[in-house]
């Protein structure tokens, strides 16, 4: 299994939860959602305005560029929303409560794992990853992997790096939700804005 197999597959074993704290994130947004939203309404009136202003020919030209300034204003809106969701989503795996975090990082492990002997390097800050849960996924493996914790440390937040020689397999928080976020941000776009979700 080669290193782009191992994070697909880290992805969807991961995905359950990497959804269900999307929606959590989208819930505890509500206030900032409704913010956003009442400014996309804002900009859908006043692009209509605009529309009927541009039957004037005289000001069709101002028009036009009011248009194109409002686009990339909504543009800038959708993208700030989306970021803020996925640092929460981010966010809460990092923070999640020591016995959630620890079986996430379980399954993973234990999934990314394959076969032979591979370092587990994890963030400078980490503290829930630990020699335990190492051993506890090295006894589910039966032998077929063999999983160390590494001294070294790396510059990542949540998750961890699997290292084997020259290959890397980085299941790092920044790298999961950036990776989560290429799979479903033209859904969340439609989801979030209807069909100007698609403009973005």
């Amino acid at each position: 299994m080669n290193a782009e197999q191992v994070v697909e597959k880290i992805l969807s074993q991961g995905r359950d939860e990497a959804e269900k704290l999307l929606a959590e994130a989208r819930s505890k947004a509500g206030a900032e959602n409704q913010r956003l939203e009442q400014e996309l309404s804002d900009f859908d009136a006043e692009s209509r305005k605009l529309a009927e202003r541009a039957a004037d020919d005289k000001t069709s030209r101002m028009t036009a560029a009011e248009r194109i300034a409002q686009a990339k204003e909504l543009l800038a809106t959708k993208n700030r929303l989306l970021d803020e969701l996925f640092d929460r989503v981010r966010g809460k795996i990092e923070n999640l409560d020591h016995g959630r975090y620890t079986e996430l990082m379980y399954r993973l492990l234990k999934d990314a794992a394959g076969t032979g002997e591979k370092e587990v390097i994890i963030g400078r800050n980490e503290s829930r990853i630990g020699q335990e849960l190492i051993e506890r996924v090295n006894g589910e493996l039966g032998g077929r992997a063999h999983l160390k914790l590494s001294e070294k440390r790396a510059d990542i937040g949540g998750g961890f790096i699997l290292s084997a020689g020259n290959v890397r397999v980085n299941a790092g928080a920044d790298v999961l939700v950036g990776q989560l976020r290429e799979r479903s941000e033209m859904e969340l776009a439609e989801r979030l804005f209807g069909n100007q979700g698609m403009m973005g």
